[in-house]
């Protein structure tokens, strides 16, 4: 639990570690102030880190989803593989 007036850390985007100043607790919320900012931010305490170690450790490492060769984007499976024809329909001769 902090208080006003501790500093801490949060993890942005999963990837920047952000050091921040308590200004207010209210229920499960904090609002902080990220330093050497202006503006405020509301975050539950889950999102807040004693030290930029603890938020580092947090960084989600997900499973990667294997890319195509070509254009770099995720492979998507075709729908309607079999289906495909050279027929069509509007044709009627």
């Amino acid at each position: 639990m902090y208080k006003s007036g501790d500093i801490c850390y949060i993890l942005e985007s999963n990837y920047r570690i952000t050091q921040v100043k308590i200004i207010n607790r209210q229920g499960k919320f904090y609002t902080v102030q990220p330093i050497g900012s202006c503006g405020a931010i509301r975050l539950k305490e889950h999102r807040l880190f004693a030290t930029d170690e603890e938020a580092e450790n947090s960084k989600f490492v997900g499973k990667k989803e294997p890319k195509d060769s070509e254009n770099g984007f995720p492979k998507i499976p075709d729908v309607f593989a079999g289906r495909r024809t050279n027929h069509n329909p509007h044709n009627t001769r």
